[in-house]
């Protein structure tokens, strides 16, 4: 069983948080959304495994932010029938959340709501959101704690083989991307970081990063043994892997500077 995967249906943010383990600050101005015939295919070739997933995560950037998202919520109905649909978003597209109220109930996606403190009340959109889909809720973390910082090290060594072992990402933030699931966001996207700070990031994406989907003959059991045992060397350079799951040392919430000390330790 494939406890969750997240698939990205675009880079682009409107907040553009500092330390954002998707490196979305970084991503140029110009670059377009995920067209929908690359959702499709993404989506058709994760769904040989529909029966064994348990959650699919559709995130951003801010997903809300793609013009037919409406359209990426019944797609994602339609390969994956039976799993749990979640909706990560900013929330600070509230006052268009009608636009998409059909899709959401049509679906049953549901929706998560991460409260960032960017207005005097941050807890305004969600209750926008909230008085239109009952069901969402709010994820407050970056309020009450801040955000973790410096998840990666150009260093190697610094999480223990228990520490990289027991790291939850393997298991719940699985990335879905170009017809490849990588084992989590900062493997999935860490090209990001690369071109941005060119010169500056000392690890690289190797065979043990992913699993290539357009394999026929991949089974459930090979992604499960994946799962279980893969040892990309970039996890050898994750402070994430030896803190634990958000037990970093955290600052408060601030938008990016685009510092590469915001994700390099």
């Amino acid at each position: 069983m494939i406890e969750g995967i997240n698939y990205q249906v675009t880079q682009k943010c409107n907040i553009n948080c500092a330390h954002c383990s998707f490196f979305c600050p970084l991503v140029p101005s110009d670059t377009k959304h995920k067209s929908i015939e690359t959702i499709i295919s993404d989506l058709a070739l994760m769904s040989k495994f529909k029966d064994h997933l348990g959650i699919l995560g559709l995130l951003g950037g801010e997903p809300f932010l793609h013009p037919e998202f409406s359209k990426i919520l019944r797609i994602s109905r339609r390969f994956f029938p039976k799993s749990r649909i979640i909706v990560q978003t900013n929330g600070s597209l509230a006052n268009n959340i009608l636009q998409w109220k059909d899709a959401i109930d049509e679906t049953g996606a549901e929706i998560t709501v991460s409260v960032y403190p960017y207005k005097k009340d941050p807890w305004e959109d969600f209750y926008k959101i909230k008085q239109v889909i009952p069901s969402a809720i709010s994820w407050g973390y970056a309020i009450d704690h801040g955000f973790t910082i410096n998840q990666l090290s150009n260093r190697t060594g610094d999480a223990s083989p228990e520490q990289i072992q027991g790291c939850y990402k393997r298991w719940w933030c699985n990335q879905l991307k170009d017809g490849k699931l990588y084992l989590c966001h900062l493997i999935a996207y860490i090209d990001l970081l690369k071109k941005y700070f060119p010169g500056q990031v000392d690890m690289d994406v190797d065979d043990q990063c992913y699993i290539d989907l357009h394999d026929d003959n991949l089974t459930i059991e090979d992604i499960e043994r994946w799962q279980d045992n893969a040892w990309p060397d970039i996890c050898n350079h994750c402070l994430d892997a030896k803190y634990g799951n958000y037990a970093g040392p955290v600052e408060a919430w601030h938008r990016s500077e685009r510092k590469i000390e915001e994700w390099i330790g």
